[in-house]
Parts: structure tokens; C-alpha cells; sequence
């Protein structure tokens, strides 16, 4: 053999090695990748919008029905419409069943997966013969300035995708974004408010709510429910519990709006008598868990519940040309006139 085919086989073999990319994923499992994939299926809540925040939803193949529904409530697809168009590889949801055979037919090179067990993962991989990375945020969010599992997982997906800089510019967008609300409150410390309606497995009226609420305590706001659950996280609370406490502020989830407007209907003595009503301080926000976390839009509730909490503070603050600032860096277009549209935009709730 001669010398040049030596070093042509030597350099085939370098390249080989050296496009190799290793991934850690959220199991801090070892998960090698031949080279940078561009076939990507990316299954479960929160995986595809991850996608959508690097600029990588090019590489999608194709996606879960589950995704297709709500679309008022995921601005990742309403900035990315073309992700409709694709095939349905399953059904989605964390318990959903997944059929191998089918996954396969798409010929995937990459299979990004949330919410399911190691055993899972590990057990999917070996079954489709191509890497299967599993990342985890969403049910344990709580502030989006210490969240690691969130910003681990947007970096483990960076790294599989050959998007790491834009994985860093996307945290540091986020923490500064909220960086802002915080050092600029943290002087402050407003009580006695509340948020209701909050969507959780299912649509709910005023009694469901959130402690710990990170649109809250980002802008160091206290709900009159972290008492109940001092770890946070979503509860219902009686009707009772909130007359007691008579928030003066009142924020409402608009995903649970419907169900408010005859809840006022059927419950006019206990409206009338709450503060919040009385004093029309009561106001409308977009819901921001569907399928896990939309981080812009809950970022945005913050900084409108800031302007009405501190209006001071925040006088000069235009909620549409934040929208448009979060929505268009996050996700490469500003889709708050969409979501305006569907859902109406932030505002105060009309009592009538």
C-alpha cells in the first residue's frame, strides 16, 4: 500500500473520531452521537419547543398529534407553523405508548425525549438502534433565575444539535430578562395578592392557583396561598380561604376565563365582596403551561404583573414591544398579535 493511501485511510479515520459528538443527557447517561444529526424526531412536553428556541425546528421530521392542538397556547408552533405539515410519529403526552415500528419507518437519527424514566430511555435506544437523549424541565419549574434542570436541558440539546451558542444566548437572554424584574423589585415587597384560574390538568375557575408563583417571586411578590404550600406548586383553594385573605390584586389565568365569567354568575354575593372586584383590580394574563413551560410567555406575564403591581417602576414599561422583543428572540418571530387574537391581549377583566 502506498503512503498516500496510509494517510487517506489515516485522515478518514481522524474525521470519524473527531465527528464524534458526546452528549451527557439529564441521567448524566453517555450518549455518543456519529455525527451532528439532521433527522430529529423530538417527543413529550417541552422537547419540540426547546427545538424552536435553538432555530433548529429545520431538522424535525416530524412531530405528536398532541402538539397540533391548542396552538393559541404554544407560541413555538405559531412562530413555526410548517411544523403542521409534518407526519404524526405519535400521539404525545409523557404516558403516551410509542409505537417502534412506526419511528423507525422516518428513519430518525436522533430521538429527543422528556419526562420518562431511565429505564425507558435506555430501553427505547436499544430498541431503535440510534441515539436517544432524554432531557427534563417544567414540572419542577420554579424561577427562571436558578431553574438548572431547565437550563441543563436546553444545553444538552444544544450540544446534540451543534447549537451551543445559541443554547447560551437563549439562558442568558432568559435570566437577564428576568435579572431586570428582580433587581429592580427586590427593594420591594408586595402581599396580599393572588392569581387564579390557573390551568392544571384541566381548566379550572378563580380556586386554582399557584405558590410560589414564579412570575411572582421573580418580582418578589407574595400570593396570599405560599403560606399553604411553602415548597410551591399548584393547589385549589376554597372560596372561603380567599374571602378571608381578600387579595387587593387579583391576576387571572385567561385559560380559565369562561369558567369565571359563570362562576360569577352562580357566585355574585361572594364576587361582590372580594376587594379585587370591587376596586376592578383584577386582570387578565396568558396562560403559559401547556405541554410544559412557554418560558417567553411566562416571562411576559411577569413583566406585565410588574407594571400593574409597581406602575411607578414601570410606567415606561410597553408590554407589546416586550412581547415582541421576547417572542422574536426566543423564537424568531413575534407572535403576541396571534395569541392577541385568540386569547385577547393582556388587560383588565371586565366585570359586568
Amino acid at each position: 500500500m502506498k503512503i498516500a493511501e496510509y494517510i487517506l485511510i489515516y485522515l478518514l479515520l481522524f474525521q470519524t473520531a473527531y465527528s464524534k459528538v458526546v452528549i451527557k443527557d439529564i441521567y448524566n447517561r453517555t450518549v455518543v452521537l456519529k455525527n451532528y444529526p439532521q433527522r430529529v424526531i423530538a417527543l413529550g412536553p417541552g422537547s419540540l419547543r426547546i427545538v424552536a428556541y435553538l432555530n433548529a425546528t429545520n431538522k424535525i421530521i416530524g412531530i405528536e398529534k398532541f402538539e397540533k392542538k391548542f396552538v393559541w397556547g404554544r407560541p413555538y408552533i405559531l412562530a413555526h407553523k410548517e411544523l403542521l405539515k409534518l407526519p404524526i410519529v405519535a400521539k404525545g403526552g409523557p404516558k403516551d405508548i410509542l409505537n417502534i415500528e412506526k419511528i423507525k419507518i422516518f428513519k430518525p437519527d436522533l430521538l429527543i425525549i422528556s419526562f420518562r424514566p431511565k429505564y425507558y430511555v435506555e430501553n427505547l435506544q436499544r430498541k431503535l438502534k440510534i441515539p436517544v437523549i432524554a432531557i427534563n424541565y417544567g414540572k419542577d419549574f420554579t424561577n427562571f433565575l436558578t431553574d438548572q434542570n431547565l437550563y441543563k436541558s436546553i444545553r444538552i440539546v444544544g450540544k446534540a444539535l451543534n447549537k451551543e451558542n445559541r443554547a447560551e444566548e437563549v439562558i442568558s437572554f432568559i435570566k437577564n430578562k428576568a435579572k431586570f424584574l428582580y433587581e429592580k423589585t427586590k427593594k420591594e415587597k408586595k402581599e396580599n395578592v393572588y392569581v387564579g384560574c390557573i390551568a392544571f390538568k384541566g381548566l379550572h375557575s378563580i380556586e386554582s392557583s399557584y405558590s410560589k408563583w414564579p412570575p411572582f417571586t421573580i418580582n418578589h411578590i407574595i400570593s396570599i396561598v405560599d403560606n399553604i404550600k411553602p415548597k410551591g406548586g399548584h393547589l385549589l383553594v376554597n372560596k372561603e380561604y380567599i374571602l378571608l385573605k381578600n387579595p387587593k390584586f387579583i391576576f387571572i389565568d385567561k385559560s380559565g376565563k369562561k369558567l369565571l365569567k359563570r362562576d360569577l354568575y352562580y357566585h355574585k354575593n361572594f364576587y361582590k365582596n372580594l376587594i379585587a372586584f370591587k376596586n376592578h383590580k383584577v386582570y387578565e394574563i396568558f396562560p403559559y403551561n401547556l405541554y410544559n413551560t412557554n418560558i417567553g410567555t411566562a416571562l411576559l406575564d411577569a413583566y406585565f404583573i410588574a407594571k400593574i403591581i409597581y406602575p411607578d417602576k414601570f410606567k415606561d414599561l410597553d408590554i407589546e414591544k416586550t412581547a415582541k422583543e421576547i417572542y422574536t428572540f426566543l423564537l424568531g418571530k413575534d407572535v403576541y398579535p396571534q395569541m392577541k387574537k385568540y386569547l385577547g391581549g393582556f388587560k383588565q377583566f371586565e366585570i359586568k
